[in-house]
């Protein structure tokens, strides 16, 4: 793998596709934020979403361009930060576009989807992420590092489908209120299972799939702490100590992983 990915397979329309991502993103965050109560008419819906533009801002853009920068340097750590910078995106439009009725918002949401798939599959199929596969584990006991995205997958794919029967099985509007956050939970479980899966099976791919999984898991958790923390100064609720407790030690699990296969990884040599 290396620190570096070969400089001829940088693609324009990579970089325009990906900016185009990032520019809706941040307009859809920024509206949200600007006309919060036209655009989340609903007690539920102000204050499930209202934090979250908050930490779209402050957690998922800096790691956008942060990564935008590195990879048009050439950098492997910016290919990866793509990842999962993509992945975070997606995952949250999923959410927006479910919850939300207003037809200007759902386009945005439908379209920032679209297009973050298509980069998805186009980065996938570059030369650039094959150069990430690497000749040989650059990490002791790699089974183990794909284990603990398989038992947080399967954890976070059974709570989300208990979840969304349940909401399904509700009176009908009122129960299908919140349903876009687990049905998004569901499709980023099963990303989290498979690359753990395949690392498991000794599988070279399931390597940097792992790496992508590890730095993603660690982007929603530390979006996730930064939602709990503002949602009370933003909402009408209360602060619940307990909530942030547990989600920074789950995220720990995400978090030393990604440090100690990060920093392995772009001291080998480039494949």
């Amino acid at each position: 793998m290396g620190d570096r990915i070969p400089r001829n397979e940088k693609k324009p329309l990579l970089i325009i596709l990906m900016l185009c991502i990032g520019f809706l993103f941040v307009a859809a965050s920024a509206l949200g934020i600007s006309f919060p109560h036209a655009r989340y008419p609903t007690p539920e819906l102000y204050n499930a979403f209202l934090p979250n533009d908050y930490a779209n801002l402050l957690v998922c853009i800096p790691l956008l361009v942060v990564s935008t920068v590195n990879f048009l340097r050439d950098r492997s750590i910016g290919l990866i930060g793509w990842y999962a910078s993509l992945l975070f995106i997606v995952y949250n439009s999923i959410a927006y576009a479910t919850d939300l009725r207003n037809t200007l918002y759902l386009t945005i949401y439908m379209v920032i989807i679209l297009v973050g798939s298509t980069e998805l599959v186009l980065l996938v199929r570059s030369p650039a992420t094959r150069s990430l596969v690497p000749t040989e584990f650059p990490v002791r006991h790699p089974r183990l590092y794909g284990l603990i995205p398989v038992i947080m997958g399967l954890l976070f794919e059974i709570r989300a489908l208990i979840i969304i029967f349940s909401m399904v099985s509700k009176d009908a509007t009122k129960g299908m209120q919140g349903l876009g956050v687990h049905i998004a939970d569901t499709i980023i479980s099963l990303v989290w299972i498979v690359s753990g899966a395949l690392l498991l099976l000794g599988r070279k791919m399931g390597y940097p799939m792992v790496l992508i999984t590890y730095l993603h898991g660690s982007l929603l958790f530390v979006a996730l702490l930064v939602y709990l923390c503002l949602k009370p100064l933003l909402c009408d609720t209360t602060f619940i100590a307990m909530d942030v407790i547990v989600t920074g030690v789950m995220g720990l699990l995400f978090f030393l992983p990604t440090v100690r296969v990060l920093s392995k990884s772009l001291k080998m040599p480039n494949s």
